[in-house]
């Protein structure tokens, strides 16, 4: 439910910055595992973020024939900068962790840039050391998107 209403907040933000022709800008960090990971691994190392005081796991429908399930770890905390992540289990069984950070407008200042990238990073790599033993390869991804 929690998750639901946030999405629905994200979905009003769109649709009203399309709107008056705004843009956003986009950080997404991507982490590929070489197989699934449980829900509870992740969500305990989640926690260990300074700042997250709750994660709650929403699965999602799935919108696509090469993806077995996708779940949301929706984060929430004092000071929490982290925002939701995305889990997918793909039918090669090949478990992908994304972090976005979503910006209504221009790029933000370097130093947040920055600052984001590292923690996407961060918290990724955490996850892959304590929930599948490995040091995941990190895809980042970041642009302006009508």
């Amino acid at each position: 439910m929690i998750a639901m209403a946030s999405r629905f907040l994200l979905f009003l933000a769109l649709a009203t910055a399309a709107c008056i022709g705004d843009r956003f800008w986009i950080l997404r960090t991507t982490a590929e595992f070489p197989r699934p990971v449980a829900n509870d691994c992740v969500r305990t190392s989640l926690l260990r973020v300074a700042g997250i005081d709750s994660v709650v796991i929403d699965p999602l429908p799935d919108r696509s024939d090469s993806i077995l399930s996708t779940v949301e770890f929706v984060t929430r905390g004092s000071g929490n900068v982290l925002g939701p992540v995305l889990g997918r289990i793909t039918r090669d069984s090949t478990f992908t962790l994304t972090s976005t950070w979503l910006v209504l407008g221009r790029r933000p200042p370097r130093d947040s840039v920055v600052q984001h990238k590292e923690l996407q990073a961060s918290v990724l790599r955490n996850v892959g050391r304590d929930c599948a033993q490995a040091d995941p390869k990190l895809r980042v991804i970041e642009g302006a998107r009508l």
